[in-house]
């Protein structure tokens, strides 16, 4: 089991802010969190993945697209199998940040990672007094 959190974590990238700064957490949290946080929707988007594996695919339109991506599992097996991976992976996140119960506020509906961010900031990375503060959260 912990060889295959450390196989996740380094495929996955993840970032555990109590693991990288006990210090901080043990004396409460941070008192001030400013960021940018990533604007992505955690949903698998065809374009964006196919335009580094599969340019032609991600060139197509809509319907043309969909026909290329069902055709896959005959003619290109190795690329099927990374885009079911994909949208699988996705599926697993999205649940997971659902059910977690760590982003009451933001895990519902289509998920931003800016909402994911925001709420996880505001929930358990700032100290009690401490503020947390990103560009876009401000209106001139």
């Amino acid at each position: 089991m912990v060889a295959e959190s450390a196989r996740l974590q380094e495929r996955l990238r993840c970032f555990h802010w109590q693991l990288e700064f006990p210090d901080v957490w043990a004396h409460g949290g941070f008192d001030c969190v400013l960021g940018n946080p990533p604007w992505e929707q955690l949903q698998p988007e065809e374009v964006k993945f196919f335009a580094n594996i599969a340019p032609d695919i991600a060139q197509l339109a809509g319907d043309e697209r969909k026909r290329a991506i069902q055709a896959l599992p005959r003619q290109r097996p190795e690329v099927a199998a990374a885009w079911n991976s994909h949208k699988t992976e996705t599926e697993r996140l999205t649940n997971y940040l659902r059910e977690s119960g760590s982003y009451a506020l933001t895990a519902v509906g289509k998920l931003n990672t800016y909402q994911l961010f925001a709420d996880r900031f505001r929930a358990s990375s700032v100290a009690t007094g401490g503020r947390a503060s990103s560009p876009f959260w401000h209106r001139d």
